[in-house]
């Protein structure tokens, strides 16, 4: 397809600026069509559109990471999911920030870098170098702010997902249940 836009011969600086804007704004619009497309979620699934875009981002990433490693060890960053329940937060006194930060303790945790100049640091998509280090930061979780190990009847404060990354833009995702309860 060819756009053809008479150019005066002046006029190129903002030829290239509207060229610009438009690559800009068909990358943008591009991404967002992507992100649901590309990836196919499960039905039960239920995250939110910021949490699904993060997630597609993080699948180029890892995907450009293990590019060249075999299928047996491909692919062992996996990511941890929360989706924060926020009148459960509240009625515990606790912020997103509060429960991230647990995560992020966690021994052996080591942060992956986010490929972008000063990320803002998710607290909902966090992701890890082993599958054991994620294990750890869920028990954290379990022993920190579980009714059954408080002894209380707080409202859950939200859910956690496990994805893992496959071959084919494919990944599995796991509900850790009964963390939060």
């Amino acid at each position: 397809m060819r756009i053809f836009i008479p150019i005066k011969q002046n006029d190129w600086k903002d030829a290239i600026v509207l060229i610009s804007r438009l690559v800009y704004f068909g990358y943008n619009w591009l991404r967002e069509k992507y992100y649901d497309q590309k990836l196919h979620f499960p039905q039960g699934f239920r995250v939110s559109d910021e949490t699904k875009k993060q997630i597609a981002l993080w699948n180029d990433i890892i995907q450009f990471k293990h590019k060249d490693d075999n299928d047996e060890i491909f692919c062992n960053d996996p990511l941890l999911i929360v989706e924060y329940n926020q009148p459960g937060l509240a009625a515990r006194n606790l912020r997103e920030l509060d429960v991230a930060n647990v995560i992020r303790g966690t021994q052996n945790y080591i942060p992956i870098a986010f490929p972008r100049v000063h990320p803002p640091q998710s607290n909902s998509v966090i992701a890890f170098n082993s599958m054991q280090t994620l294990d750890d930061a869920v028990v954290q979780l379990f022993e920190r702010y579980s009714n059954f190990t408080q002894g209380t009847n707080h409202p859950t404060i939200g859910r956690i997902y496990v994805v893992e990354f496959r071959r084919a833009n494919t990944f599995d995702v796991s509900e850790r249940r009964r963390v939060f309860n």
